[in-house]
Formats: structure tokens, C-alpha cells, sequence
């Protein structure tokens, strides 16, 4: 069964995700901060991560950095993705420059995270079909 870590320090949100995540037969592990997302990151064995980029204490770009750190000595390549309010048009390049395999806008729309599941995970992670 896959595995998704999501992190928001918005529990409402968090709660959406996962209820939405594990209806679709993923297994979900959440936490509310950077410092949180990191620590579990470096213990578990997760398919993706989705990543608030404004968190109390260490923001998601800064969480992202020490997770692909932590990831890359053990040749782990785990997909990461920017959960945003700021959806502009631009935003999606910083996004990517700064080193997310892509991004979720809130409020989160259930086929927009279908879709970026179907992009990031490899087909054979994915537990539904998706158009």
C-alpha cells in the first residue's frame, strides 16, 4: 500500500487530505511543521510528500531542502510536493526551480490531487485509475 506523508499546520486541511488519500487506498501519515516533516521523513518510508510551504518555525521550502538531503545519502527518490495558497501563474516554476516535483493549490480540489498522484507517483504506486 502506498504511502503519503502530508503536512500542513492547518489541521482541518491535514484531516481533508487524509480522509480523501485513504478512501482511495493510501496510507497516510500527517504531521504540522517542518521540524515534524523532516523527523519523519528521515524514519519512514514514504512514496510522496506534500508539503505546506508556510509553517510555523521551518517552512516547507526549507523542509523540502533538508528532506532531499536526508533522502539523497540514502539514494532515495521520493516526490515532493508544494501545498499553496499562493497559486499564481509564475508560482508553479518557482516551485519547481526551488526543487517540488509539483504543487497543490488550497483549497485542495480532489481531481487536481489525482492528477498530481497520477504525475509524481509511478504507475505501478497508484491505487486507482485516473483519467
Amino acid at each position: 500500500m502506498p504511502k503519503i506523508l502530508v503536512v500542513d499546520d492547518e489541521k482541518v486541511l491535514v484531516k481533508g487530505i487524509k480522509f480523501n488519500l485513504e478512501n482511495e487506498g493510501y496510507q497516510v501519515e500527517t504531521g504540522s511543521d517542518g521540524e515534524e516533516a523532516v523527523e519523519k521523513a528521515r524514519v519512514g518510508q514514504f512514496d510522496l510528500i506534500i508539503l505546506d510551504l508556510m509553517m510555523p518555525g521551518m517552512d516547507g521550502v526549507e523542509a523540502m531542502k533538508r528532506i532531499r538531503a536526508i533522502l539523497g545519502k540514502d539514494k532515495k527518490d521520493v516526490p515532493v510536493v508544494a501545498l499553496t495558497a499562493n497559486a499564481v501563474s509564475t508560482a508553479n516554476e518557482m516551485f519547481l526551480r526551488e526543487g517540488f516535483d509539483a504543487f497543490l493549490a488550497k483549497p485542495i480540489v480532489i481531481t487536481e490531487l489525482e492528477r498530481v498522484l497520477k504525475k509524481v507517483l509511478p504507475k505501478s504506486r497508484l491505487t486507482v485509475e485516473v483519467p
